[in-house]
Formats: structure tokens, C-alpha cells, sequence
């Protein structure tokens, strides 16, 4: 469980507040904070958009804590920007893929292009 956790301003972003407490927590790594907060470690680039194993996150909040997942979806991560352009389904699979540890990649669940070839820069 952790001590303590910033309070979400309203309109902000969790990886905002997951920043303002890797610095007041005085862990040195990144890793470390993920692993206080998440219970693993990831170096995918897209936690910053679309945070997964919110479960875990919320699970270990201060006792005294009234956050519940389906908030921090709705309020504090990019997935009502995410599931607008997701059929119900699909949106549905996002949002469970959030709130769970995810072994594969969240980006093929949202259905962001990840394509890198040389094609995709001509244009």
C-alpha cells in the first residue's frame, strides 16, 4: 500500500500526477516508480496515453482514498479520446485492457497505427 498519493486536480492527466509523485516520492528510476505503482515495470512509451493495470494502482491508494477506476478511465487517462473512435466493442476491450495488466501492447488494442516502414514516410 502506498503512504501516499497527490490529489488529482480536476481536468488532469494521471500521468501528470503519476510525475508529481515519482519526484516527491525520491525514488531515482522511473522503474522504481512503476513498480511502487504498477507492481511491474514497462518501458512502453504509450503508459503516457493509455496507462494500464489501473487495478493494481487504485488496489494500493492511501486507505482513506475514493478513486475508483472507472474514474481515473473517464476523468484522468486519454480513453473517452481513444474509444470515440473504437467501435462499443472494441471500446469495451480498451477499457478492460486498462484497468488489468496487459501482457501484450495497449496501442494494438486502441488500434493506433504503429506502422514505421519507409512506405509510411512518403506522404
Amino acid at each position: 500500500m502506498l503512504s501516499f498519493f497527490p490529489t488529482l486536480y480536476p481536468d488532469e492527466l494521471l500521468y501528470s500526477t503519476l510525475a508529481r509523485y515519482h519526484i516527491r516520492s525520491g525514488n531515482k528510476s522511473f522503474k522504481q516508480t512503476d513498480l511502487e505503482l504498477f507492481g511491474y515495470s514497462s518501458q512502453q512509451i504509450c503508459k503516457i496515453t493509455l496507462t494500464n493495470n489501473l487495478n493494481y494502482l487504485v488496489k494500493n491508494f492511501p486507505l482513506r482514498s475514493q478513486q475508483k477506476v472507472e474514474n481515473l478511465l473517464q476523468n484522468h487517462t486519454l480513453y473517452p479520446f481513444y474509444a470515440t473512435f473504437l467501435m462499443p466493442q472494441e471500446a469495451w476491450l480498451l477499457k478492460n485492457s486498462m484497468s488489468k495488466k496487459l501482457s501484450g501492447s495497449i496501442l494494438d488494442v486502441a488500434k493506433v497505427a504503429t506502422n514505421s516502414s519507409s512506405d509510411s514516410k512518403k506522404f
